[in-house]
């Protein structure tokens, strides 16, 4: 009995040593609620310059202000405009941490607000989060800083969806 447990745990480790090799982030490991991996999509979404998936995480009605806002006519012209920008907020983490920037998402809390007046029907949880970002520059000079981004989502039928987002 005793020699299959050391079997078993020495496949655990071999396991998540193989897992971390081949460069899978932390907060893969650890469990999350739903909201919390909500917040993590939409980050990376930015990150990956995802326009389609940052709009597809957002309330409808959010959406809608924000192209009645922009004065754009579509949806479809607001991903497009979107995506550029996007682009350019990935260009500025280049040239900030090198072509080879890596970014690492963690939470560090989250919990349940006060809605506010035109959101009342919803419940609201504010995810915080903390990305490290890394990379190279000149071959040799290694970069590393962090920043905090508040996400506030909130559920609307079975689905969890990002109402704003704040980079602090």
């Amino acid at each position: 009995m005793k020699k299959v447990v050391k079997i078993i745990v020495s496949v655990i480790l071999l396991a998540s040593t193989l897992m971390c090799m081949l460069g899978c982030d932390s907060y893969i490991h650890t469990a999350h609620t739903a909201e919390e991996k909500r917040a993590i999509e939409f980050v990376e979404s930015m990150y990956e310059g995802d326009a389609e998936k940052f709009v597809d995480m957002m309330l409808d009605s959010i959406i809608d202000n924000a192209i009645k806002e922009e004065g754009i006519a579509t949806k479809e012209l607001y991903v497009y405009e979107l995506d550029k920008l996007l682009d350019l907020y990935i260009d500025e983490f280049k040239s900030r941490y090198g072509k080879k920037w890596k970014y690492k998402i963690s939470v560090i809390d989250s919990y349940t607000v006060e809605s506010p007046e035109e959101l009342s029907e919803y419940e609201i949880t504010e995810v915080f989060l903390k990305v490290e970002h890394s990379g190279k520059k000149f071959f040799f000079f290694k970069v590393n800083d962090s920043e905090e981004i508040k996400v506030q989502v909130t559920k609307k039928g079975n689905k969890w969806y990002v109402i704003t987002w704040l980079r602090s």
